[in-house]
């Protein structure tokens, strides 16, 4: 089960790259993001913000990329899990209506896959969501991946709570995988959180003692919790450290 980004967050981010899924252009909403309130173009303080760049760079270099991008694309969650077993099953889920209907489109007819509208907020709606319940059997282990859309929920919305919400609901043995930006530079933190609140509804960046929490009382696996971009690291993956902020998280099997 995949848990994609929040409302709009997963067009801006397409603006971010450049385009859509599947080679599509990103609808106006998204592609008009860039140029005044993400400094992607333009002129003035807002298109000198070293942020976008970094958005740029860390969705370009990752190697779990198409994973993070929240939607479905051609080497996503789906199509990896289903080269190793043909009977794997992936439900998407997205509050955003128009993502889902797109990713809907895409995935016609494919029996194995769902996209399944609901918000990651409320996560016992979210799990008793007919199109997930119908697919995914959460009385037998699973794996719930949250990447990359934790840091897109505020704090009045408590996150640690919603995904403790949803913990508390996994078969024993499942896995779940948590991926958030992180930085204990205060003025770095600051600096992207600002700028992403330009673009999109959002929440912050965290400091990594606060990521940890997600993970209470479940088993981590190795290598542990740190830098998601470095589990395959390069000499060029490695220039992301000097940024003042990483992509912080693990994996960790539910006791």
């Amino acid at each position: 089960m995949r848990i994609l980004g929040s409302s709009s967050t997963t067009r801006t981010r397409w603006a971010f790259i450049g385009c859509a899924p599947g080679g599509r252009c990103a609808w106006s909403g998204a592609a008009a993001c860039p140029p005044r309130g993400c400094g992607g173009g333009g002129s003035g303080p807002r298109a000198e913000s070293p942020a976008p760049a970094r958005a740029r760079s860390c969705t370009a270099r990752s190697p779990r990329a198409t994973t993070s991008c929240g939607f479905p694309t051609g080497a996503d969650v789906h199509h990896i899990a289903q080269q190793v077993s043909r009977n794997v099953r992936v439900a998407y889920v997205d509050k955003d209506p128009m993502v889902v209907a797109h990713g809907r489109a895409l995935l016609e007819g494919d029996g194995q896959t769902a996209v399944v509208q609901a918000d990651l907020r409320d996560p016992v709606a979210m799990l008793r969501e007919p199109r997930l319940a119908h697919l995914i059997d959460l009385s037998q282990p699973v794996a719930v991946l949250i990447v990359s859309v934790l840091h897109c929920v505020p704090d009045a919305d408590d996150p640690h709570n919603a995904v403790r919400q949803a913990i508390d609901r996994l078969a024993p043995g499942s896995f779940i995988a948590i991926s958030h930006l992180a930085s204990d530079d205060a003025d770095a933190a600051h600096d992207v959180s600002r700028f992403m609140r330009r673009a999109t509804d959002w929440g912050r960046v965290r400091e990594r003692q606060e990521i940890d929490r997600f993970f209470d009382g479940l088993h981590v696996l190795s290598p542990g919790l740190g830098d998601v971009g470095l589990w395959n690291d390069t000499p060029h993956t490695g220039q992301r450290r000097g940024h003042g902020w990483i992509e912080y998280g693990g994996v960790a099997r539910v006791p």
